[in-house]
């Protein structure tokens, strides 16, 4: 017996219950005894052992039964049986001591299971789509597959979801929520054109869903519909969602591209002048595209020149629609079309010169001409500008311009003529080869020029002559002008060098007979000098003081047969001056005291 009740504080190691404690409930009748090990309370399908024991001495025998008849012990006999009744059940063990025997009866308490649901709020969802799962019946639940009871779930692909429940006894039953994911519809667009020009429509159609909504970008919503269109302006992606009986929903996208309208427009022009939709009446116009470079129909073909070409002509009467359609190579095109006015001509042309129209080699002439609103002179050559109603001509040969005026689409026209003589040449030399010169020594200067014909030898001595005698007193630069029959000019000099040292300071000599009258000063420091005989004939007059420093000059052209000069000697001082007169390379020296 004591063995037996050493069984009795065994764990069972194949009880169905989890066991926090021992608990031991004992019903002694007689002799013998039952225990129980169980937990607080049994459940429908939980197991339990009882043992049986005896107060007397060895010999004995346990027969188990169930006084119900609601559940089967098997084995039944034995001081350990297993029970798992459905419902609270009344066993009998009877002990049997070489034919004494002894009854007890043991309760065991079974509480039913709880009735445990489970359920998905949507038992067929699109993949992705969340659905909330939740047990009912019980007091807690338990989920498989990382649900939390009453929390939403995303499912991919479609799962039977187990839950457990465990009511406030501790008995537990399971059930399932089953979802089913349906695959999601394949959408796809077509569209009606992979590229379209600039403006134009495209037209997409989607497939494989029920509705459809469209967008130009990945969020946003802006065309129901099926098929839809847009205008392109750019190149772009179009993006569809389509749903599907169920509500799943599917993507596509498709990719526009964009093709630019030619930029080309086309004007109207009157010679060199864009006339901007104005023609002279009844006279050509030409209409020109700007570029030239793509393909053109003009209309109407009864009014152009010509329906195709980059220009074409027409002669307008009146107010006229003309339209150009230029198509360029990839494959867009456009349309241009323009009123064009015919006006009658209001031009009064005129050119002007400032002075001649002619001029020296090098030299600048200024043209103008009036009547009109826009300009244009060619050729080009010589002109500061060919768009200006006055222009600069720098020339070096003669040269005519053609200047058009242009107003209100009419042009007219006129050319000019710039006459240009060459810049004449001129060397000097000397016969004596130049050498110095003493103070009172002359050397002969010639002038070697083939188109200058008149002469300046200086001190407004004009000359024809070529050849001239010159006695400079000092160290001297000549300049020579020649001028051509037309004016122009041309310098040349040259370096006489005179020795201070030699010959008389400024000899003297009187000029021809009768030219020369008398030299004597006069009042307020003026010099007066009275010359006859010498009309026509220019004389230029220098005042030197004893140190060879110039007081004063002067260059008078002689107008009558006897005629007074006078010249301001305010520059000098009081003393010993030295007057030379020199005409047409002859000179003459006299020295004067100025008081």
């Amino acid at each position: 017996m004591k063995q037996s009740l050493n069984k009795a504080f065994k764990p069972l190691a194949f009880s169905l219950v989890a066991l926090v404690a021992l608990l031991f409930s004992n019903v002694t009748y007689g002799q013998t005894m039952v225990a129980a090990v169980t937990a607080d309370s049994l459940c429908v399908g939980d197991t339990v052992k009882l043992y049986a024991s005896s107060a007397r001495i060895g010999g004995v025998t346990f027969s188990w039964s169930d006084t119900s008849g609601a559940s089967t012990i098997s084995p039944n006999t034995g001081d350990t049986v297993s029970v798992y009744p459905s419902v609270s059940t009344n066993y009998r063990v009877v002990g049997d001591s070489a034919g004494v025997k002894d009854t007890t009866y043991f309760l065991v308490k079974v509480n039913a299971l709880p009735v445990v649901v489970g359920s998905a709020s949507k038992n067929l969802v699109c993949p992705g789509d969340s659905v909330t799962l939740t047990g009912a019946g019980a007091l807690s639940y338990s989920w498989d597959n990382g649900v939390t009871d009453g929390v939403k779930k995303a499912v991919l692909v479609s799962t039977t979801f187990n839950v457990t429940g465990t009511d406030s006894k501790g008995c537990k039953a399971t059930d399932t929520a089953v979802v089913n994911v349906r695959n999601r519809p394949t959408v796809k667009i077509s569209a009606s054109k992979t590229e379209v020009c600039t403006n134009d429509t495209v037209w997409l159609t989607g497939s494989g869903a029920k509705t459809y909504a469209w967008s130009t970008s990945q969020s946003g919503l802006n065309k129901t519909g099926n098929p839809v269109w847009y205008t392109v302006n750019v190149a772009r992606s179009y993006y569809v969602r389509g749903t599907d009986s169920l509500g799943c929903v599917g993507l596509d996208t498709v990719q526009v591209g964009h093709k630019t309208l030619p930029r080309e427009s086309w004007n109207t022009w009157n010679g060199p002048f864009k006339a901007e939709n104005r023609a002279c009446m009844n006279e050509p116009i030409e209409m020109k595209a700007d570029l030239g470079t793509n393909t053109y129909t003009w209309s109407p073909a009864n009014v152009v020149s010509s329906t195709s070409g980059a220009v074409v002509s027409a002669t307008l009467g009146a107010n006229t629609n003309i339209t150009c359609k230029v198509d360029s190579s990839n494959g867009c095109s456009r349309v241009v079309s323009k009123l064009i006015f015919p006006l009658s001509s209001s031009i009064g042309l005129s050119v002007n010169f400032v002075g001649t129209n002619k001029m020296c080699a090098g030299g600048t002439k200024e043209i103008s001409a009036s009547g009109g609103a826009k300009y244009f002179w060619s050729p080009a050559t010589g002109l500061d500008n060919v768009n200006s109603s006055t222009v600069f001509a720098t020339l070096n040969t003669s040269q005519t311009y053609k200047v058009q005026v242009y107003k209100d689409g009419c042009v007219r026209d006129s050319s000019v003529s710039v006459l240009v003589d060459p810049i004449p040449d001129i060397t000097l030399s000397r016969t004596d080869g130049g050498k110095v010169l003493c103070r009172n020594e002359s050397t002969e200067v010639t002038i070697t020029s083939s188109t200058g014909v008149r002469f300046h030898w200086g001190f407004g001595v004009y000359s024809t002559a070529k050849v001239k005698s010159v006695a400079p007193g000092k160290t001297t630069t000549l300049k020579v002008t020649a001028y051509t029959a037309g004016g122009c000019a041309n310098t040349a000099q040259m370096l006489i060098q005179v020795d201070s040292t030699c010959g008389d300071a400024l000899g003297a000599r009187d000029l021809a007979s009768k030219e020369l009258m008398s030299i004597k000063a006069g009042k307020e420091k003026s010099l007066n000098l009275e010359f006859s005989g010498m009309s026509g004939k220019k004389v230029a007059l220098n005042v030197f003081d004893i140190t060879g420093k110039s007081v004063a000059s002067k260059s008078v052209e002689i107008s009558s047969e006897l005629e007074l000069v006078e010249v301001s000697l305010l520059n000098s001082v009081e003393g010993i001056h030295i007057v030379q007169l020199l005409s047409e390379g002859e000179s003459v020296t006299k020295k004067i005291f100025i008081h």
